[in-house]
């Protein structure tokens, strides 16, 4: 009888969904306090480590896939941060953040 329950037990577990999170966590409110001038540390330390990293053009790329919570509907989040030689943001791009 034992060993039923624990079989029928795993069985139910297996069938509960775990929502996976793709891509960085990126928080609205930290990523509007990126500024230009900002060190690459600095940004980093808000907001992780980025999803892509373009050693070309000096860009840090984060991108968070969301469900929006009303209406089921996914979207994505995406910041890119392109630095200077230096390493200070040179500009800032968002998308995403308007929901």
């Amino acid at each position: 009888m034992k060993k039923l329950m624990i079989l029928v037990s795993l069985c139910l577990c297996s069938c509960l969904v775990q929502p996976v999170h793709q891509g960085n966590v990126i928080d609205k409110t930290m990523a509007n306090q990126i500024k230009i001038g900002e060190s690459r540390t600095s940004v980093e330390s808000r907001l992780g480590t980025p999803i892509l990293k373009t050693f070309v053009k000096n860009q840090a790329i984060y991108i968070e896939d969301v469900k929006n919570k009303d209406t089921d509907e996914l979207y994505q989040r995406r910041i890119e941060i392109t630095y200077d030689r230096a390493g200070t943001v040179k500009k800032i791009q968002r998308q995403g953040f308007e929901n």
